[in-house]
C-alpha cells in the first residue's frame, strides 16, 4: 500500500509540475504596444435560453466594446426561452442597429443547433462566442482581433473567470474553476490543448464549415467549444491559440445552488466518452484515482493505517504543488485568493469529483428545463 501511495502522489507532482511549466509559458503575456492593425469584420454569437436575469448585462458590456460598431454585429439566437428572456433583449438592443435577435427553427433545440443557425445568418468573416450569462471586458473583440491578425489561428480562446458573488459556494467556484482554467492554458502550451471554454472562443466561420461544424455530436448536450477545438486540431493538425490577454478575460456566473452545480458538472463530464484524444480521457481518469487514492489515505491516515510520517509528507506535498498552481491561475484571472476555499477544497473537491466521475455514467441531469440521460 505505501508503494502504492508513492506512485499516485508521485505522479500527481510530476504531473502538477508540468503543468505549471506549460502555464508559465501560456501566461507569458505579449506586448500590448501594437501598431493600428486592420479590423476583422466579427460576428458575436450568443445562445440564449431562460436568461433575463443576465442577458441584458452580457449586450451592456458588448455595446462598450473598444472596437468600431461598424465592424461587428451581435446575434443573439433565442432556444425556445420559456421566460421573458425575448423580450428583455429585445428592449435592450432597441435603437442598437448591430444587434439582432432571431430564433431556432421550429423542431431545433441545443445550444449547438443555436449557435450553427446563428454562423448561417452571420455576415462577419469571424466568429465569436460567448454565453449569456457572462460580462466582456471593452477589450475583448481588440484582442480578439489582434490574436488573429498576428499568430493566423484557426480558432482562439480566451481566459474565463467565475463572478465572486461574496457567498461560500461562489467562493469555492472562483477557485475551482481557476483550476479548470490554468489546465486549459497549460496544455495548450505544452502541445496538446485539452480543453477551452465557449464563454470565450473565436474562429473563423469557413473553417468551421470545413471540418463539419457540430455535426456527429448534435445530441451531447456539452462540448460544443472542445469538439469543434478537437475537429480542427484533427483536420489542420494545430491552428488552435490560447489569448493570453489579462484584458479579454470573459467573467461568468456562478451556479446559484449545489444541486445546479453539479448538474452543470455531470453536463461536462457526459462529453468524455465522445472525446476522442485519448491523453484526455487518461488525464481525466488519473485525476479521479488520485482523488479517490487522496480520499483513502485521509482515511487510513485518520484510523492510524498507515505511516503518519509518510502520510504527513504527501499531505503537505499535496497542499504545497496545489497552491503554487492555483496561485499563479489566480493571478493571472485577477481573482481574489481565499484561503478559506483552499483548504475546503481539499476535502469537497475530491468528494464531488469523484461523484461525478461515477455519476455521470449513469445518473441524468439537468440543463436549461431538459432532462438528459447519462
Amino acid at each position: 500500500m505505501t508503494i502504492f501511495f508513492v506512485l499516485v502522489f508521485g505522479l500527481y507532482f510530476l504531473l502538477i509540475t508540468t503543468l505549471m511549466f506549460g502555464l508559465d509559458g501560456a501566461l507569458t503575456e505579449n506586448s500590448s504596444d501594437r501598431p493600428d492593425i486592420p479590423y476583422s469584420h466579427i460576428s458575436v454569437i450568443v445562445a440564449v435560453k431562460n436568461e433575463e436575469a443576465n442577458v441584458a448585462s452580457l449586450i451592456q458590456s458588448i455595446v462598450a466594446q473598444n472596437y468600431p460598431k461598424k465592424y461587428f454585429e451581435v446575434i443573439l439566437v433565442d432556444d425556445h426561452s420559456s421566460d421573458l428572456t425575448p423580450r428583455v433583449v429585445q428592449q435592450t438592443i432597441n435603437g442598437l442597429s448591430n444587434f439582432k435577435l432571431i430564433s431556432t427553427h421550429w423542431g431545433d433545440s441545443g445550444k449547438k443547433k443555436a449557435i450553427t443557425r446563428g454562423i448561417y445568418e452571420a455576415e462577419g468573416e469571424l466568429i465569436v462566442t460567448t454565453d449569456a450569462d457572462c460580462i466582456v471586458p471593452p477589450n475583448w473583440l481588440a484582442r480578439i482581433n489582434e490574436t488573429f491578425y498576428y499568430y493566423r489561428p484557426k480558432l482562439v480562446f480566451g481566459g474565463v473567470k467565475i463572478i465572486d458573488n461574496g457567498n461560500f459556494l461562489s467562493k469555492l467556484q472562483v477557485l475551482e474553476f481557476s483550476s479548470l482554467m490554468a489546465c486549459g492554458a497549460a496544455t495548450y502550451n505544452l502541445g496538446i490543448p485539452s480543453m477551452c471554454n465557449a464563454a470565450n472562443l473565436a474562429f473563423y466561420k469557413w473553417y468551421f464549415y470545413k471540418v463539419g461544424g457540430y455535426e456527429d455530436n448534435f445530441e451531447i448536450a456539452s462540448g460544443d467549444d472542445e469538439f469543434l477545438m478537437r475537429k480542427i486540431l484533427a483536420h489542420y493538425g494545430g491552428g488552435v491559440v490560447f489569448m493570453n490577454y489579462r484584458d479579454a478575460i470573459v467573467s461568468t456566473q456562478p451556479q446559484p445552488s449545489i444541486d445546479e452545480f453539479i448538474n452543470q458538472r455531470l453536463r461536462w463530464a457526459s462529453k468524455l466518452p465522445h472525446n476522442p484524444s485519448r491523453s484526455t480521457k487518461v488525464l481525466a481518469w488519473y485525476v479521479i484515482l488520485f482523488q479517490s487514492s487522496y480520499l483513502l489515505l485521509l482515511g487510513l491516515a485518520l484510523t492510524n493505517s498507515i505511516s503518519l510520517e509518510l502520510s504527513v509528507i504527501l499531505l503537505v506535498g499535496k497542499l504545497l504543488f496545489e497552491f503554487t498552481f492555483l496561485k499563479k491561475s489566480t493571478l493571472f484571472l485577477q481573482t481574489k485568493w481565499s484561503f478559506t476555499s483552499f483548504f475546503a477544497l481539499q476535502f469537497l473537491y475530491p468528494i464531488y469529483v469523484v461523484y461525478v466521475g461515477i455519476a455521470s455514467n449513469f445518473r441524468s441531469y439537468q440543463w436549461k428545463g431538459n432532462r438528459y440521460k447519462a
